[in-house]
């Protein structure tokens, strides 16, 4: 009898939990133009004075310290489905964030609607939800995050430098989060012909530079 009742506790144990098929949600992307257009701006050698392109938005949580066992970094979360039993949240690796694999299969955080308890979850062959280990409340927050979108093009205009009256720039284009070397360009201008830079559709006024140093206003972008 005693070996009957171990055996049927831990077919409790094993077993996973059919759910009704999750919804996907999927960020919104949002159109990024940095600076704004007329503000005065102040950068660095280096920095990068212009940027254009797009981000996602998305909602999901941050995980603010490990889990004891390690399987959880820190780092941002993505909301990426929803049913009506739980909420399935997706790491986003730009941010450190990462789920240690069971086997070969990826695990993801679900938020368990029936126990109100956010755990580490797998799917098994079958389409079934197994937890795994629950995260501490005191560990994690909702939030509203943006991250870059690698799916499209970024573009951006960094300052190099300058010697005497001539001003030097990178102009990078960036695609799936890579510098293509075709489109990264080193470029010039000569303060003493002109205070407006142009490049493509992007035009700036620059009000002051040093060899360290540039002040400008943006008057349009890429």
């Amino acid at each position: 009898m005693k070996k009957l009742f171990l055996a049927l506790s831990a077919v409790f144990i094993l077993a996973g939990c059919a759910t009704t098929p999750p919804r996907r949600i999927e960020p919104e992307i949002i159109d990024v133009s940095d600076p704004k257009i007329g503000i005065e701006t102040t950068k660095t050698i280096g920095e990068t004075l212009v940027s254009e392109g797009s981000r996602l938005e998305a909602y999901g949580l941050e995980i603010l310290s490990p889990s004891l066992d390690g399987c959880v970094s820190t780092g941002l979360y993505r909301q990426t489905a929803s049913s009506d039993d739980f909420d399935r949240f997706d790491p986003v690796p730009s941010t450190g964030a990462a789920i240690k694999p069971v086997n070969t299969a990826a695990c993801f955080l679900a938020y368990n609607k029936r126990l109100k308890s956010l755990q580490r979850a797998v799917y098994n062959d079958f389409g079934m939800i197994y937890y795994l280990g629950g995260i501490p409340q005191g560990n994690y927050q909702y939030k509203k995050f943006t991250v870059d979108n690698k799916s499209s093009f970024q573009k951006t205009l960094i300052f190099t430098g300058k010697d005497k009256d001539i001003l030097r720039f990178t102009y990078r284009e960036f695609a799936n989060d890579y510098a293509r070397p075709a489109f990264s360009v080193d470029v010039v201008y000569d303060l003493s012909e002109s205070r407006i830079v142009q490049y493509q559709k992007l035009k700036m006024e620059v009000l002051n530079a040093t060899s360290t140093e540039i002040t400008y206003k943006l008057i349009s972008n890429f």
